[in-house]
């Protein structure tokens, strides 16, 4: 495996003045550099993949010693086996959402996204603020990785689907490409949850082996085809926010020095909120694309529909995580307390909004 070839990419030395600001100096460059190999879950060309990139970048501009080789999905290893990747060492830093591995564990399905749960800004606060990340940092210690927010994304469409729909009744007997604890809630009223791999995904739809999909929002949507097979796309519910994680073997984390590590999570959480500006626009013109070039009917989720899922979602949503162990339960409960705490400001503030 050809790991160690990188050339280094320069940044503009904007950066540079803008992360000075916080106190993080620039390091040393005749330091004894350090080969690092990073994958994601997320393709070559992706608006994530440039993201991940963007970060790096600025981290090895601050910090010339770390030399980041940033591999796509698949180009390694696949999306659902990074976090075995990054315990046996073959990977220093893996990226992806943590409910790709939430089979080793519950609590990695509480970590990346809960239906109807905390939206970007709340997660923020939750991760920073709430206990979040050092919560999240105790549980992936347990398998001998360390854990930083890599970012957060916006929330996710409800999906793309064959038939309107209608009524919660619709969702029965539906093979719908959905993950997590979004998948775990249809099929409790009776849809048939299945993860196919991103490549995948169009050629399964095309050949009838679903009826239909949740991938991630518009743009993303509209660069994968889906548009093509299906027409009827839907708001979200399952996942309000996206965190997506970043796995650091512990001996690479062992290599870094406390600087090397402050700069890297304070990059990766001001890269994660320009990510989530360039996709607001982004995903405006793609569902603008979508609705007036290919014949696609963007809907609302009809409402009682949305009670349905809300009420499956209250009617398992513990005992799962029950079932999961103390993990998932702690996750679980940390943030539904969050939640709690801050939304009747949240909501107060969102209504003033609105109104004015």
């Amino acid at each position: 495996m050809q790991r160690r070839n990188f050339l280094k990419k320069t940044v503009g030395l904007g950066i540079v003045g803008a992360v000075a600001g916080t106190g993080i100096s620039t390091a040393n460059a005749t330091e004894k550099s350090l080969d690092i190999v990073v994958q994601s879950s997320y393709g070559k060309n992706s608006s994530w993949q440039r993201s991940f990139k963007s970060a790096f970048d600025k981290i090895q501009q601050l910090h010339p010693r770390l030399n980041f080789q940033l591999y796509a999905v698949g180009e390694l290893t696949g999306a659902f086996t990074i976090f075995d990747a990054v315990q046996s060492g073959s990977l220093d830093i893996g990226i992806g959402p943590s409910f790709f591995w939430g089979g080793k564990d519950r609590a990695f399905q509480y970590i990346c996204a809960t239906p109807f749960g905390l939206d970007p800004q709340q997660t923020e606060a939750w991760l920073h603020h709430g206990g979040g990340r050092e919560l999240c940092q105790k549980i992936y210690a347990q398998y001998d990785i360390h854990f930083e927010p890599c970012l957060v994304a916006p929330g996710n469409t409800g999906g793309w689907f064959r038939n309107p729909i209608n009524d919660v009744s619709d969702y029965k007997g539906l093979k719908f490409r959905l993950g997590g604890l979004g998948g775990v809630t249809i099929k409790e009223i009776g849809a048939t949850p299945v993860m196919v791999n991103g490549p995948e995904i169009l050629p399964t739809l095309l050949a009838g082996g679903i009826d239909g999909v949740k991938w991630t929002q518009p743009s993303d949507d509209l660069a994968k085809g889906f548009h093509q097979v299906l027409k009827n796309y839907y708001t979200g519910w399952q996942e309000p926010s996206v965190m997506i994680d970043a796995l650091f073997n512990p001996k690479l984390k062992e290599q870094l020095s406390a600087e090397e590590m402050s700069t890297i999570t304070a990059i990766f959480k001001a890269e994660g909120t320009t990510h989530r500006e360039f996709k607001t626009l982004q995903n405006a013109s793609a569902l603008a694309q979508l609705t007036t070039q290919h014949g696609v009917t963007f809907r609302e989720m009809p409402q009682a529909v949305l009670k349905e899922l809300h009420s499956a979602w209250n009617r398992i949503g513990t005992d799962y995580a029950n079932e999961g162990g103390n993990n998932a339960v702690s996750v679980y409960d940390s943030k539904n307390k969050f939640a709690e705490l801050v939304a009747p400001w949240y909501f107060a503030d969102m209504q003033y909004n609105w109104q004015a």
